[in-house]
């Protein structure tokens, strides 16, 4: 005796596990079961981008996606030769630089203010920080291993703010 769905049996069996299948999609969705925007899987998210570049000495380590509610943020991470390294972030929340004073205000190209933190005096690490459009507001360029004019001058060989005296 053979067993499974075989000859007319089959045919049976599949048109049961349609009706079935057809049923069960036509079906209204209740509403409670209506996904809100947050419940938008972030792969139809907006995705955010880094439009800057470090000077040609620094090599690209890392990409990194951050997952956020209403889109995708990204980190590019760069080191050069000397081991110096950038952060580049776009659309990433959180309070970066939150306990490093302001050193220093400087216009954006996108109009927008970048306020420069970090420590005088023998602190290597800068950062960068702004705000753009929604929803990739949250900008910044982090800097490790720089004295304050170097970091200024890959900030302005970068196109982010102007060449400094």
């Amino acid at each position: 005796m053979r067993r499974g769905f075989e000859g007319r049996g089959a045919a049976a069996g599949a048109a049961a596990l349609l009706s079935i299948a057809l049923a069960s999609c036509s079906q209204p969705v209740p509403e409670a079961q209506v996904p809100s925007a947050a419940d938008i899987p972030v792969a139809n998210a907006v995705m955010c981008d880094v439009d800057l570049f470090p000077p040609d000495r620094f090599e690209l380590q890392t990409r990194a996606q951050v997952d956020e509610s209403d889109h995708v943020g990204v980190r590019m991470s760069y080191r050069d030769p000397n081991g110096r390294r950038l952060h580049f972030t776009s659309g990433i929340s959180g309070e970066i630089g939150e306990a490093l004073p302001e050193a220093g205000r400087y216009q954006v190209p996108t109009g927008g203010t970048g306020r420069l933190l970090g420590l005088a005096g023998g602190s290597d690490t800068w950062i960068l920080v702004w705000q753009e459009e929604q929803p990739c507001d949250a900008r910044s360029v982090t800097g490790l291993g720089f004295t304050r004019a170097e970091f200024e001058d890959v900030l302005a060989a970068s196109g982010l703010i102007p060449p400094q005296d």
